[in-house]
């Protein structure tokens, strides 16, 4: 008697893998939400606002905003934006509008909202730091999580003493342990540091006190401001990817 033929799996195409890989990443950021939301499920959130009408309160916020706020502790709202921060998703945004279609072509960029202790994502335990947003940025060569703390620097510590400014070099070396460990090759991790304190006052806490812009962003510090001479957005962007956003 002869074995039975085992039928052989296709091998996915390379178009079916993209949008496997890119139903996966949005599923992740749902599973986020979800958990900001206190829903255990995509499903669960579903079923939970199908009813919900479409339109606008008179305090001209959506039905569906209330609906989820009239879960109360359920959902975990993090604290309002401090000016800094504000200014970073206007910053954000304003960049995007610009390079969506030019050095942004062809990725997809989400700003998550880190939490705080127990619910966020944090580094070094005994200090906790946690860093207000997480930049997500994906295209097909892969996908980059870039954490960003819009922090003002007069009463930080020297670079070489400064873990948040270092941050970026630990997560280089973590990224690199996820790829030995995992088929995820295509996963980068990288974080900065927005500086809103003025260049000639943080200058003065650094090496000799002869730090330029360039030197600072070599060191993943930047200036939050926004010219033609410096864009502190076009360097978060430079190089990530598959193209250099310039």
């Amino acid at each position: 008697m002869r074995a039975p033929k085992t039928k052989q799996r296709a091998a996915m195409p390379a178009i079916g893998l993209q949008h496997y890989t890119k139903l996966e990443n949005r599923l992740l950021l749902l599973a986020w939400l979800n958990s900001l939301l206190g829903y255990p499920s995509n499903r669960a959130l579903l079923e939970d606002t199908k009813t919900v009408a479409e339109g606008f309160g008179a305090d001209g916020r959506g039905f569906l905003y209330h609906h989820l706020i009239a879960r109360g502790s359920q959902v975990k709202i993090p604290p309002a934006l401090k000016p800094s921060e504000a200014q970073f998703v206007r910053d954000l945004k304003a960049y995007w509008d610009v390079a969506k279609d030019r050095a942004l072509a062809g990725k997809e960029v989400f700003l998550l909202r880190n939490l705080s202790r127990g619910s966020g994502i944090g580094f070094f335990e005994e200090r906790g730091f946690y860093p207000d947003f997480i930049l997500w940025i994906l295209d097909e060569a892969g996908q980059l999580i870039i954490f960003v703390e819009p922090h003002g620097m007069l009463h930080a510590n020297a670079n070489i003493n400064n873990e948040k400014a270092r941050l970026h070099e630990r997560l280089a070396e973590l990224a690199l342990g996820i790829g030995r460990r995992s088929s995820q090759q295509d996963v980068g991790l990288d974080s900065y540091i927005i500086s809103v304190t003025p260049l000639h006052d943080l200058r003065q806490r650094y090496k000799d006190g002869t730090w330029d812009r360039e030197k600072f962003a070599q060191s993943h510090i930047l200036s939050q401001e926004r010219s033609h001479e410096y864009d502190y957005m076009k360097k978060v962007f430079r190089g990530q990817l598959t193209s250099t956003c310039s």
